[in-house]
């Protein structure tokens, strides 16, 4: 077993380093930034919020999916991808995020059934300012952030940031994590924005919503290696499940022979049967004391301002009678 698919398997995250060249990763990130700049801001594909950012990233310039085709040419990756995901995982999703200065940060949450997101950091980032962070080995719990009511809200995630870690890199790193590991985002208390490209890996029978690629991208002969892995329309047809959170939360899991470690994590008897570490006991315990005690402060300032609605709707009613 490969040390990347050992760190995977403990920590739910893994970091492969550069895969591709110094030359390459520097284009790769000149380009998302040129098109993150021309980009009309009322396209379907923008969006803004806590980050900002645009998906659908080989159809604004086909010249990146070259690039990104030379990582799923490693034979490195290949090994990892098909260990975690099974051989006939497909990429339904290719995005660009920026998180600038003052950006605040993302709550402790998880995403998809069996997704698994591949980051390539497009600058250097070695403090995780507005990075991704994971509270490590969390995907080997048996139950969800959700159901046990530990979604930590950005600013407690924040305040205990020890607990945590962030997902640091140089421009080029190649990483991975589950979307079954608790995960947020660290606020951006740097100067510098912070770019990442982010790429959405399912496995076999799961679709992301009604998302495909279209077919000169699938057959582009500069990126055949990626256009292999693409998720066509035929693909969109059979597959039977909408890789969310509320997927697993309903424990709607389709088992299949081809997948992999990602669909083996989702079931409880393996989980139950599985090493936690101690340090990720401890933090679970730690995040349970801090939202309970959360819990406590916020609930008379919220009966108090329920309380101040209720006031203002009564002397309404009594101008209006």
């Amino acid at each position: 077993m490969s040390k990347g698919l050992i760190d995977f398997k403990e920590k739910g995250y893994v970091n492969f380093g550069s895969i591709l060249s110094s030359e390459d990763a520097s284009k790769l990130a000149v380009l998302c930034r040129q098109i993150y700049e021309t980009i009309d801001k009322d396209a379907p594909s923008y969006f803004t919020g806590g980050v900002d950012g645009f998906n659908q990233l080989i159809i604004h310039d086909p010249n990146t999916a070259t690039l990104i085709n030379k990582i799923f040419c490693n034979s490195n990756i290949k090994f990892f991808l098909e260990q975690v995901l099974g051989q006939k995982y497909k990429i339904l999703d290719i995005g660009f995020r920026r998180s600038k200065p003052g950006d605040r940060g993302l709550y402790l949450h998880q995403d998809g059934v069996g997704q698994v997101n591949m980051a390539v950091c497009l600058d250097d980032n070695p403090d995780g300012d507005g990075a991704t962070a994971f509270l490590s080995g969390s995907h080997l719990l048996e139950k969800s952030a959700k159901k046990l009511r530990l979604e930590l809200p950005p600013i407690l995630l924040n305040t205990f940031r020890f607990l945590f870690t962030p997902l640091t890199c140089k421009r080029g790193d190649v990483c991975f994590f589950s979307n079954r590991v608790w995960h947020g985002r660290f606020r951006n208390k740097s100067k510098f924005n912070h770019d990442v490209l982010t790429l959405g890996l399912f496995p076999l029978g799961y679709r992301y919503y009604d998302q495909s690629w279209p077919d000169y991208l699938i057959k582009l002969d500069s990126a055949p290696e990626l256009g292999r892995l693409l998720g066509s329309c035929e693909d969109l047809k059979t597959s039977v499940i909408v890789s969310n959170c509320e997927s697993r939360e309903l424990n709607n899991i389709y088992c299949d022979t081809e997948h992999g470690y990602s669909i083996q994590i989702e079931d409880v008897n393996y989980l139950s049967n599985v090493y936690k570490p101690l340090k990720l006991i401890l933090s679970l315990n730690i995040i349970k004391l801090i939202m309970k005690i959360a819990r406590l402060l916020f609930t008379p300032i919220r009966f108090f301002k329920s309380l101040k609605k209720t006031q203002i709707l009564i002397n309404k009613l009594n101008k209006f009678n």
